[in-house]
């Protein structure tokens, strides 16, 4: 009810009652410190995992590293500084960019090797000495390669001021098997050259086909990490504005403000105006981080090389969108029957665990949907209606499905949320109005049969 200019009441249209429910809710949210801090956090969130490491690795170049090798073998030392000077990406450090008309700065070695003899005072005397450079600084790290390597008797041994640069410590140990395979095959009367000709790794390229015969080069990694960054997107916006649904039900049935809204709407009206306000809030914020997540995979180029890849295809928006709007009415209608049958928060929290179960069950079979996304499994599942926003979604990323399927998929998600609506509604006519205790099953089977 409101009132003209003239003093007369007109009285508004349930669309438009609708409508300012929606727009209060909407508002609310939208003003509140957490949903501005979170629209922010997410997307720099986001962006530091994907942009960050390429930052990181230009401002800390890497450095050469100086390493002294205390051969007793006296055979080996060679062979090892060439073996880590033959990888022209690994090792070697990537000169910085060049002002135009200035000549290319040559390439440093990364690991640079001197070779240290044993001299007066035997081994002891060479340790002591190359222990006392190492901590003058002027030496990063020594290695030891024992007499009775080749025998397979003894290992080799790396010191240094620090051992946590994995990826030096891998290319180093790499380089020693190299050698020493070499070193024993040439033992044997074996050429090293054409067994590791013979013996040589194989590259798999992937290329994903479109359905019109469109090509575009992906591979796991891409795929599982677009896909769960998505879905985790999905799980926890419905999560996120399903549960602040009931949240917001129950505190306006505590403070007897439910009580003043009915007095003006119907039932109906106000579950529906809230469902909207707050699926509005959460689709604003939903599309802010998509567009932040479409915005950095264009930032990190092509093939960055460093930090997260990310493949984001825009023609995904719209299905991640689609399928969000019907997922959350979905849930939102469950959240509301929740909402309507508690009266704390505490009993929220355990009537809301059989809804919640049934967003974290998609996730659990997640692994198993990317790796074979028209799998029975999958298939089953991402018709299952309560499955479908999480596991359908999930296939039109990976491997889109026929139209048919997807329209059907579709159709089954509207008639359900239709119905699961239609049971809300009736459960929240009465419950919405009820406090002191939760309803009960039976109690809740009788309001259903009553309407």
């Amino acid at each position: 009810m409101s009132n003209s200019g003239d003093g007369a009441r007109v009285e508004l249209s349930g669309a438009a009652k609708i409508g300012l429910i929606v727009k209060r809710e909407f508002l609310v949210r939208v003003k509140t410190k957490m949903f501005i801090v979170s629209t922010i956090l997410i997307p720099v969130f986001l962006g530091a995992m994907m942009v960050a490491p390429v930052l990181l690795a230009k401002l800390s170049p890497v450095k050469p590293l100086k390493i002294a090798v205390l051969d007793e073998t006296q055979t080996i030392y060679t062979s090892l500084d060439e073996s880590l000077a033959s990888d022209a990406e690994e090792d070697f450090i990537k000169p910085k960019g060049k002002a135009k008309g200035e000549p290319e700065a040559p390439k440093v070695r990364r690991f640079q090797l001197q070779q240290e003899t044993p001299g007066e005072g035997g081994k002891d005397a060479s340790l002591a000495r190359l222990n006392g450079r190492i901590n003058d600084e002027s030496l990063d790290a020594y290695i030891v390669i024992p007499s009775d390597i080749l025998s397979g008797k003894s290992e080799p041994t790396y010191y240094g001021r620090t051992v946590s640069d994995i990826w030096a410590l891998r290319r180093i140990e790499h380089a020693m098997s190299d050698v020493m395979v070499s070193r024993r095959l040439s033992g044997e009367g074996v050429d090293p050259a054409k067994v590791k000709d013979l013996t040589r790794r194989v590259d798999l390229q992937t290329i994903k086909l479109g359905q019109k015969g469109e090509k575009s080069k992906s591979g796991f990694s891409e795929e599982w990490i677009a896909t769960m960054s998505f879905v985790m997107l999905l799980y926890m916006n419905l999560i996120l504005y399903g549960t602040g649904l009931a949240r917001s039900l129950i505190e306006e049935k505590t403070n007897r403000v439910i009580e003043v809204l009915l007095s003006s709407v119907t039932s109906f009206q106000l579950m529906m105006g809230k469902i909207l306000g707050i699926g509005a809030a959460g689709l604003t914020q939903f599309v802010i981080w998509s567009l932040a997540a479409f915005g950095f995979s264009r930032m990190q180029g092509p093939s960055s090389g460093e930090g997260v890849s990310f493949k984001f295809d825009p023609a995904v928006l719209g299905f991640f969108i689609l399928y969000f709007v019907l997922g959350y009415f979905l849930y939102a209608a469950l959240f509301c029957i929740v909402g309507a049958i508690c009266t704390t928060e505490q009993e929220a929290q355990a009537a809301q665990q059989p809804v919640v179960m049934l967003l974290v069950v998609p996730i659990l079979v997640g692994l198993s949907v990317v790796r074979a996304p028209s799998s029975t499994l999958a298939v089953v599942m991402s018709h299952v209606p309560f499955f479908s926003p999480i596991v359908m979604f999930m296939r039109v990323q990976l491997l889109m499905p026929p139209s048919w399927e997807i329209l059907v998929n579709i159709g089954a998600l509207l008639a359900t949320i239709t119905g699961v609506v239609w049971i809300s509604s009736r459960v929240f006519r009465v419950g919405i109005l009820m406090t002191g205790k939760r309803a009960t099953i039976p109690e809740i089977v009788r309001w259903l049969k009553a309407s």
